[in-house]
């Protein structure tokens, strides 16, 4: 089940890093920089799940 909320939340995250690598004046680009990449990291974080990553090897020699 997907939810909305952070679909939207990724692609306002995706949106303002277009747009602070797009050129707009600088006031608005250190703001948007302030937070964009955090959304990022939180949203990945969000989204994690164990069933992905392969299980650690126990006998590594």
């Amino acid at each position: 089940m997907r939810d909305d909320k952070v679909t939207i939340a990724k692609g306002i995250g995706i949106l303002l890093m277009v747009a602070a690598h797009a050129g707009i004046p600088d006031v608005i680009s250190r703001f948007i920089v302030m937070f964009h990449m955090p959304l990022f990291f939180f949203m990945s974080g969000y989204c994690f799940k164990e069933k992905y990553p392969p299980p650690p090897c126990s006998n590594i020699y």
